[in-house]
């Protein structure tokens, strides 16, 4: 039906009005069918700006169906109480009218009418996306730019999975188990859905903390598959140091740097590619390390082969060359390559229940990290003790064991000996 709202002009005369007609406001009960026609209900408001563009409010009035004119939208006049609210019912319509066409945000429109009929409004209730981009922000100012990548991947699994639209409200029991399941479907073993689903699961204690999220889910840790540690033989390390890169491109030799300064050192790629030559004392050998992960500064011992590596480049801006750590990982391959470094290894990983196991050349699966195993695995099998490099690569023996690999030759001398 037309209605036909009487709003205040701010440009007329105060005793003057502008009428609206066709004003997309309607009224409706809140009503049910098995509900008797006695029973009291709210009255809702409808407003209706366009197709995707629409607004009901319950307000604070309430009536019983048999009193209620459907074709007039109203009490009819017979009802108790009819004129008074009949009355307000003809004023909220036009406060609403109103309020629709100031060019408001829904939202907006809501909230002002909400406070015109007395009510608080409801806070909004915040989005998944909403909230972890807060926190990933949040966490930028807080950790390295190694752990923010972690974060982003777990952003962008998360949005595959679920509607960026997804309200905070909607995380259930078992939100976290259904996301690793998600993740195992998607290709992904066990370590890289336990690595994820471990930092959503600190976003989700973040929004609890905030009163975001009334209990945080609970979830296990997938199994994941033990491989023994890589690491270069005495043998590899030769090779690598003495292959010819001279007609090959300049990233070749810098990977190479890295690596090999890795396996001297024992330290980190992000440590060493940060060298800076105010940190060193070459006729000592020593190199004052900042290091990243830990904020603490390490006084590391320079060997005669990495103070030569360095001493190469007296003269240049930097002590070592500049490199991503992923371009480092992709020509140092390519390197391993060319000095020969073609051994089996097998490597194995759990997908869920399953377990893959893949045999390739050593060269294939070499990364930068490798050389910090290298250093440890190289260092026990010269006779080193464990506790001698306790402070030097890591702070504690259970995860300096993780890093120490086993030589098959070494271990062949020592069955051999007792065997004998």
């Amino acid at each position: 039906m037309l209605h036909r709202v009487a709003i205040l002009c701010p440009q007329c005369t105060s005793n003057q009005v502008r009428f609206f007609y066709n004003v997309p406001v309607h009224y409706y009960l809140n009503t049910r069918p098995e509900y008797p026609d006695t029973r009291p209900v709210s009255v809702l408001i409808y407003l209706v700006w366009n197709r995707s563009r629409r607004l009901r409010v319950a307000l604070p009035i309430t009536v019983a169906p048999k009193h209620w004119s459907g074709k007039h939208e109203r009490l009819k006049p017979s009802a108790p109480g009819a004129t008074a609210i009949n009355g307000a019912l003809a004023r909220i319509k036009g406060e609403a009218a109103a309020l629709m066409l100031s060019g408001g945000s829904t939202d907006a429109v809501r909230a002002a009418l909400l406070a015109e009929l007395g009510r608080a409004p409801l806070e909004a209730v915040p989005t998944v996306a909403e909230l972890l981009d807060a926190f990933l922000a949040y966490k930028a100012e807080r950790v390295r730019e190694a752990t923010m990548q972690v974060g982003r991947t777990m952003r962008r699994h998360v949005f595959e999975w679920i509607p960026e639209t997804t309200l905070i409200t909607k995380v259930g029991p078992g939100f976290l188990d259904d996301f690793a399941t998600y993740l195992l479907a998607a290709g992904l073993g066990n370590s890289s859905v336990n690595k994820l689903t471990a930092k959503l699961k600190g976003f989700l204690k973040w929004c609890h903390k905030r009163g975001h999220l009334s209990k945080v889910p609970e979830t296990s840790a997938l199994p994941t598959a033990k491989n023994a540690a890589l690491f270069v033989t005495w043998d590899e390390l030769e090779a690598l140091h003495t292959v010819d890169l001279s007609s090959e491109q300049p990233g070749y030799n810098a990977a190479r740097t890295l690596f090999l300064l890795g396996c001297y050192t024992g330290q980190r790629f992000s440590d060493v590619a940060a060298m800076q030559w105010d940190q060193l004392d070459l006729a000592a050998g020593w190199w004052n390390a900042p290091v990243k992960k830990t904020n603490m500064v390490k006084r590391v011992p320079l060997a005669q082969p990495a103070r030569v590596l360095i001493e190469a480049r007296c003269g240049e801006a930097v002590p070592v060359p500049r490199l991503t750590n992923q371009k480092a990982n992709q020509y140092i391959k390519a390197v391993a390559e060319m000095a020969g470094m073609d051994t089996p290894v097998t490597v194995q990983r759990l997908r869920g229940g399953v377990q893959e196991r893949l045999t390739r050349p050593k060269h294939e699966v070499l990364t930068t990290h490798v050389a910090r195993k290298s250093f440890v695995t190289l260092m026990l099998q010269s006779g080193v003790p464990m506790n001698e490099l306790l402070g030097l690569t890591h702070n504690d023996l259970r995860t300096l064991k993780l890093y120490a690999g086993q030589s098959d030759t070494e271990r062949r001398k020592h069955i051999d000996r007792v065997f004998a």
